[in-house]
C-alpha cells in the first residue's frame, strides 16, 4: 500500500556514519568535502511504502564530474530497509575518483518520488594533503599484475576466511583482533558473504539448525525454505563492517558470491541467476542479486568479485558464469578484479570479462614442479595473471602439508608468474582454513578467553603465515621488478632442488633453490656487472654476495637444509 509523504534525502558518510537530512537539491557551495577514493553514502526515502522494495524498485544514481561532465559514474542504489514510519529507504555508495565537485541525479522507473533527484558532493582541493591515506582502486597492469590508482604496485599474498561473517569475529573486539592478525602477514583475504554452514541469516525464510553446537556454534542442516527475496539487513551490516575494517587496514577483500557447500549452493546460485529456491513462491527478477552486490560494495576500493568457489559444485553452469561475469562487468563502474574459482577444465569460454584467473591445483597431487608449470602455462594460454587458491592447507587433515611445504608452494607459484592464497585447516572458528590460533580465543562452547588473546598470540598457530608475511613485504617493497620478469626455468640448472626462475633477461633474475648447486644462465646479460643478494624466506634477511662481474653464468651453492631466493640485478 502506498502513502504520499514528503521526499526526504538522508546523507550518511560511510566512514563516520554521521547523517544530515536535506530536502531537494544540495548546493555545491555547501557540499561537504570527502576524501578521494573513500566511500560516501547517500540515502533516499521514498514517498511510497512498498510490499517488497528490494524486488519492486530499481534505482540508479549517476554521479557527474563538474569540470568535465562527460566523466560520470552510474551506480545502482540498494534497498536499505524502512524508516521509522515504514517508508522504503534506498542507499547509494559512491567513491569519487577525481578531485573537484561531483553532482548526482537519480533515476527510477518504478517510483516517481525517487526519480530526478539532484545534488552535489565535493572532493575538495583543501584535503589534498591527506590524499595519500588511500591509494585508490586496483587496476590491471603489465598484463598479469596490479597497481593502485596512484601508481603504487600491489602484489597479492592472500589468506582464506570463508565463514567469517557468520561468527562472533564479525563484530566488536574479536573483529578488530582478526583484522589485526590478518594485517600482520597478508594483504588480501577471501570470504563468503553467506557462510556454508554457520547459522548466519543473509535472507528471510525458515531454516533448520543443528541441536548441538560445534565449536561453539549451531550449524544449518536445512536451507531449503530460505527465501532469497527477503533481505536481512543486520547480516549485511555485519559484512559491511568487515569490508570497511579491511579497507581501513589496507587489506583487499575477495567476496565469494556462490559457495560449493550443498546446504547453501542453491540459495546463492539462484540469487545470482535470478530465481528463488522454492519454485512455488515465484521468481526473483533477474540480476536483482547482482545489482545488490554492486550497489552495496562496489564503492569500496578493496573489493574483488569471485563469482563462484569451485563453480562446478556451486550450482552454477558455465552459461550462468558467462552471463553473471558480463553483467557484473557492466554494472560495476570501478571495474574491480573479477574472476571465478574453478577446479575443472572449463575456464571463461573465451569471454573478455575476467581480469585474472583463479585455479585450484593441489601440492599433494601435482608437487611443486606441477603447480609451478600449471600456473605458467595458464597465463600463457589466457594472457591473464593467475592465482592458485586452495593449493594446499597447512596441517590439512588426512593429507597434512607442513609449513615448509606451504612456503615452497607459494614461492613456486610466484616464480611461475602467479600468486596464491594461504589457509590453515584447523582454523574452524572462522570456518575452514583461517587462523587456527583463534581456536585458543574461545573455548569449546564459544566463550571468549579471559583475558583476550593478542594478535601475536592468535597468529602463533600459523607457522607458515609469518614466512608469507616476509614474502608480502619483499614483493611489495619496490626492490624487485617482478612485473617485468617472466617465468624462465630453462635458465636454471644444477643439482639444487625446487629450482624455479623469473627473469627479465639482461637486467634481473629471481631464482629459488635448496640443497645443492644452482647455475644461472646469464648469457643475455654477459658483460653487465649485476648485483646479487640472497633472501631468506623465513627470516626476511637480505644478504649481499659477490656480483656477477659480467660473467655469462653464475653459480651458488645452497647449504643443505636451506631454502633460499637468489636475486640478481635490479628493477
Amino acid at each position: 500500500m502506498k502513502k504520499n509523504v514528503a521526499v526526504v534525502l538522508i546523507l550518511a558518510w560511510a566512514l563516520g556514519l554521521s547523517a544530515l537530512s536535506v530536502v531537494g537539491k544540495v548546493s555545491m557551495a555547501n557540499a561537504p568535502a570527502v576524501e578521494q577514493y573513500k566511500v560516501v553514502e547517500r540515502s533516499f526515502v521514498s514517498n511510497s511504502s512498498w510490499k517488497n522494495g528490494f524486488l519492486e524498485v530499481d534505482m540508479n544514481v549517476t554521479f557527474s564530474y563538474v569540470p568535465n561532465p562527460e566523466i560520470h559514474v552510474v551506480l545502482p542504489a540498494f534497498w536499505d530497509g524502512k524508516d521509522a514510519v515504514g517508508h522504503d529507504r534506498f542507499s547509494v555508495r559512491f567513491a569519487p575518483t577525481l578531485l573537484g565537485d561531483w553532482t548526482y541525479r537519480t533515476t527510477s522507473q518504478q517510483d516517481p518520488s525517487l526519480n530526478g533527484l539532484t545534488g552535489s558532493a565535493g572532493v575538495s582541493e583543501t584535503i589534498r594533503s591527506i590524499l595519500s591515506s588511500s591509494p585508490g582502486f586496483l587496476e590491471r597492469t603489465d598484463t598479469f599484475h596490479w597497481r593502485y590508482s596512484n601508481g603504487t604496485r600491489f602484489f597479492p599474498v592472500g589468506t582464506t576466511a570463508y565463514e567469517w561473517v557468520g561468527t562472533d569475529c564479525a563484530t566488536g573486539a574479536p573483529l578488530d583482533l582478526v583484522v589485526d592478525s590478518v594485517k600482520k602477514y597478508f594483504n588480501k583475504v577471501r570470504l563468503s558473504y553467506m557462510t556454508a554452514r554457520l547459522a548466519d541469516n543473509a535472507f528471510g525464510g525458515r531454516r533448520q539448525l543443528s541441536q548441538q553446537k560445534e565449536n561453539g556454534y549451531h550449524w544449518y542442516t536445512d536451507l531449503s525454505q530460505v527465501d532469497s527475496r527477503l533481505i536481512n539487513l543486520e547480516h549485511w551490516k555485519k559484512l559491511d563492517t568487515i569490508i570497511r575494517k579491511l579497507q581501513q587496514a589496507g587489506i583487499q577483500a575477495e567476496l565469494i558470491l556462490a559457495r560449493n557447500n550443498p546446504l547453501n549452493q542453491q540459495v546463492q546460485g539462484d540469487w545470482l541467476r535470478g530465481v528463488t529456491v522454492a519454485g512455488g513462491r515465484g521468481s526473483l527478477i533477474a540480476d536483482k542479486g547482482l545489482r545488490y552486490f554492486v550497489g552495496r560494495y562496489a564503492a569500496f576500493s578493496n573489493i574483488w568479485w569471485c563469482i563462484g568457489n569451485e563453480y562446478p559444485e556451486a550450482a552454477l553452469t558455465p552459461e550462468d558464469i558467462t552471463r553473471i561475469g558480463a553483467q557484473i562487468r557492466k554494472l560495476d563502474p570501478y571495474q574491480h578484479p573479477l574472476s571465478v574459482h574453478w577446479n575443472e577444465s572449463w575456464l571463461f569460454g573465451g569471454q573478455h570479462w575476467p581480469s585474472h584467473g583463479v585455479l585450484q591445483t593441489h601440492i599433494r597431487e601435482h608437487g611443486l614442479a606441477g603447480i609451478n608449470a600449471n600456473i605458467t602455462q595458464l597465463r600463457i594460454w589466457h594472457g591473464l595473471g593467475f592465482s592458485n587458491d586452495e593449493y594446499g592447507y597447512e596441517d590439512r587433515e588426512g593429507t597434512p602439508n607442513t609449513a615448509d611445504t606451504v612456503l615452497r608452494a607459494h614461492w613456486a607459484l610466484v616464480l611461475g608468474g602467479g600468486y596464491g592464497a594461504y589457509g590453515h585447516s584447523p582454523g574452524r572458528l572462522l570456518g575452514k582454513y583461517m587462523w587456527a590460533g583463534l581456536d585458543k580465543y574461545w573455548d569449546a562452547q564459544g566463550t571468549p578467553a579471559s583475558p583476550p588473546k593478542s594478535a601475536e598470540q592468535v597468529a602463533q598457530g600459523q607457522v607458515a603465515a609469518p614466512w608469507l608475511g616476509k614474502m608480502r613485504d619483499w614483493l611489495n617493497s619496490g626492490k624487485l621488478g617482478y612485473w617485468r620478469m617472466r617465468p624462465a626455468n630453462h635458465l636454471v640448472s644444477g643439482d639444487a632442488q625446487n629450482s624455479f626462475c623469473l627473469a627479465a633477461e639482461r637486467s634481473e633474475y629471481l631464482v629459488s633453490g635448496e640443497n645443492g648447486r644452482l647455475r644461472l644462465d646469464l648469457s643475455a646479460a654477459a658483460g653487465n656487472d649485476l648485483p646479487v643478494e640472497l633472501f631468506d624466506p623465513k627470516t626476511g634477511e637480505i644478504r649481499k654476495v659477490a656480483s656477477t662481474r659480467g660473467r655469462s653464468e653464475y653459480e651458488y651453492s645452497v647449504p643443505h637444509g636451506s631454502f633460499m631466493l637468489l636475486h640478481v640485478g635490479t628493477p
